[in-house]
């Protein structure tokens, strides 16, 4: 449904959630868990259960994998999965990076992703890519786009609520 280095920890750290709109202590658009670089890309993981993605320059095939299997463990456990995609930087998939996202194994665990600006190009190509996605995974690709993170941060904190029966 479309409406746009270190190793994370396991699902049941004890840690304190991120919460919409801004984490305590912090500043809007900043981030306090680990960090991890994939070349100029970086993934920072914010416990329990989110993971930010901040987008810089050609996303190669490499880079994908080996931010898939930096995150294995985590993916092999977690009953659901939120991700806020920053796009606002000038960011490029080629067509070989694309395929290389479609046929990433799936699991079960819905996915949700919110998608933070873009260009009008880089939103469609994330609209090709998680359709594609979703021809696996029927109903377990949910993706908007924003234009603020406060309000993306609000839309996955609603989305946590399903899973965890409060926003943390």
């Amino acid at each position: 449904m479309i409406q746009d280095s270190i190793r994370p920890p396991d699902l049941d750290e004890d840690a304190r959630p991120s919460s919409p709109g801004t984490l305590p202590g912090t500043s809007p658009g900043t981030s306090t868990g680990r960090r991890m670089l994939f070349g100029r890309h970086m993934m920072i993981h914010e416990p329990p259960d989110l993971h930010v993605v901040r987008l810089e320059g050609t996303l190669t095939p490499d880079q994908i994998l080996a931010m898939a299997a930096a995150n294995e463990r985590y993916i092999a456990r977690a009953t659901y999965m939120l991700l806020l995609i920053d796009l606002r930087s000038h960011w490029t998939a080629p067509a070989e990076t694309r395929r290389t996202v479609a046929s990433l194994p799936r699991r079960s665990a819905p996915r949700f992703f919110a998608f933070l600006g873009g260009s009008f190009t880089s939103r469609l190509l994330v609209k090709v890519v998680i359709q594609a996605s979703s021809l696996f995974a029927p109903g377990k690709m949910n993706a908007a786009f924003f234009e603020d993170e406060a309000t993306a941060r609000a839309w996955l904190h609603e989305h946590r609520k399903q899973f965890t029966g409060s926003g943390g």
